[in-house]
């Protein structure tokens, strides 16, 4: 997959962030975990996606950790069965796992606005018997965040963005399709803040 310039630049401002945040002349870390609800769009169907996360927090602003998610139930997708020569309907499931980059612009705020990213892999498979999948696509998932601090221990984040998906090879399984989607999401982050 060949990343686009604004995907280069949007990466490489995440670092110039991470770097910028330990320039302070004291450096406070802590972490966070949480559970994440997402809602997007998996070929024209809307499915709910689970999962969870962890970072850790740098100087209250920056994070960076892992994330990994799977859409609850599965879509139902009409496929050539090469092995049968007919069409078949297929129970198709979606699963993710990567990095998670995060910006909380304003920490001191009882409202604030976070500027973040899930970047990382995923497939998309079925559990029916065939010569075909999983298939291995590459996503970045940028997204902005307005986050709540409801306990010093505590952030409910509702976050919008879009689902950018790649793949190096032809998708056996979503071929012809387009995967990228806007996403709205619901985070409970626990953990240290200050």
């Amino acid at each position: 997959m060949h990343y686009s310039v604004p995907m280069k630049n949007f990466c490489f401002a995440f670092l110039l962030l991470f770097a910028a945040s330990f320039s302070h002349a004291q450096t406070s870390l802590n972490g966070f975990g949480a559970p994440l609800i997402q809602a997007a769009p998996l070929d024209g169907d809307w499915r709910a996606n689970l999962g969870v996360g962890g970072a850790l927090l740098v100087n209250r602003q920056f994070y960076i950790g892992a994330y990994g998610m799977s859409m609850l139930g599965n879509v139902e997708r009409k496929l050539f069965n090469p092995e049968i020569q007919d069409s078949v309907i297929f129970p198709l499931r979606f699963a993710q796992a990567g990095l998670w980059l995060g910006y909380f612009v304003n920490p001191d705020n009882k409202l604030q606005v976070t500027l973040n990213s899930f970047a990382g892999v995923g497939s998309i498979s079925t559990t029916v018997d065939c010569n075909c999948g999983p298939d291995r696509i590459f996503l970045v998932s940028p997204y902005v965040g307005i986050q709540y601090a409801a306990a010093d221990f505590m952030r409910i984040e509702l976050a919008a963005g879009y689902r950018v998906v790649g793949s190096d090879n032809d998708l056996d399984l979503f071929g012809g399709t387009n995967l990228s989607a806007p996403f709205a999401g619901l985070h409970l982050k626990f953990g240290g803040f200050d």
